[in-house]
């Protein structure tokens, strides 16, 4: 028979459950069931077990009937109990697992096993060495890194530390007689250890007129020319081609901040004609553009022989002065520096 349960409602008398009748004779028939089964309906005392046989490792007591096991502890050589230990699980049907345990591979910072590599080796122990001549350490250089011997003014503790013991070098200020360190000012510059000046130069000049033949530098920074100028030969052109602009005076790369020239052409082709005037040159730095000036310009002729224009080159600082004729004739010009300004 299946076990008959008595319903009893939802909640207190709310009369969903089953009556007393209903319920007592669940509760009998669930009780008959069990009397019958521990042999009441034959007559016999109730009893779930009749007879025990105590075998190896089990015990009866004769007063109380209770059973006893007094099982040997196992061994290699005898069946026994045990208790499950660390690394052994025993689940509820009484199998007994061993956790595998798994050896990490060892690092810097884990524990784990190894493997016996090149010039290392291991002994029955279990202790691992390594071949002592398997490294040479070699000479520290500039580019090697290595070992290097502790010398004068140098000093190593025991945790390997390398200090100096020479105290800080003061580096002495340069003066004419002290060899020292110096500060980059202006119109110098320094490169991958290189100074170099801004030197500011009017060049070498070819010839000069007759007489005196000295060019001085002013105290006040202004070059002092003789009274007759300076002729420049290199810029004496003996033909100038009509209606083409050329070169009659050029700082040729060097530094010059203003110019003063006295300038003569002549023309021989077709009836002589001349003309002579004075030309004013300095230079915008800001834009890098040329300003020219003519003034005190005459001629013999009925128009003059030529005009002037200039440029100015920024990658070599040079500015050129040009003259170009007017007319269909070529012309010789001559151009003497009278002043000029190099410097601040």
């Amino acid at each position: 028979m299946a076990k008959k349960v008595i319903n009893v409602g939802t909640t207190a008398n709310d009369d969903t459950g089953d009556s007393l009748r209903v319920a007592g004779v669940k509760i009998n028939d669930n009780f008959t069931e069990l009397y019958n089964i521990l042999g009441g309906e034959s007559g016999a005392p109730l009893s779930i077990v009749s007879k025990i046989l105590a075998g190896d490792g089990i015990a009866i007591s004769a007063e109380t009937g209770n059973v006893l096991v007094t099982n040997k502890i196992a061994t290699s050589t005898v069946l026994g109990g045990i208790k499950a230990g660390t690394g052994i699980n025993i689940d509820e049907t009484g199998i007994a697992s061993v956790n595998v345990y798994e050896l990490p591979k060892a690092s810097q910072t884990i524990l784990g096993g190894i493997k016996v590599g090149d010039r290392l080796s291991i002994d029955a122990n279990g202790v691992l060495s390594a071949d002592p001549g398997a490294y040479s350490l070699p000479k520290a250089t500039d580019t090697v890194l290595g070992g290097i011997k502790v010398g004068a003014g140098l000093s190593i503790n025991a945790s390997g530390v390398l200090s100096s013991d020479i105290s800080p070098y003061a580096l002495p200020v340069a003066t004419a007689s002290v060899l020292g360190g110096i500060k980059v000012g202006a119109r110098l510059t320094i490169t991958d250890g290189v100074l170099s000046a801004n030197v500011q130069e009017i060049g070498e000049t070819p010839s000069l007129t007759a007489g005196i033949k000295v060019v001085t530098l002013g105290t006040d920074g202004r070059l002092q020319l003789p009274s007759s100028g300076v002729f420049i030969s290199d810029n004496f052109v003996d033909t100038v081609a009509s209606g083409v602009a050329t070169t009659i005076y050029s700082t040729n790369g060097n530094y010059v901040r203003a110019v003063k020239l006295f300038v003569f052409a002549e023309k021989f082709i077709n009836g002589y004609e001349s003309q002579a005037c004075e030309i004013i040159g300095t230079i915008d730095q800001n834009l890098n553009i040329i300003y020219t000036s003519v003034y005190g310009v005459v001629y013999t002729g009925a128009n003059p022989l030529f005009t002037i224009s200039s440029d100015y080159i920024l990658a070599t600082q040079t500015f050129n002065i040009k003259a170009t004729p007017t007319g269909a004739d070529n012309i010789a010009i001559r151009t003497q520096v009278t002043e000029i300004y190099g410097t601040d």
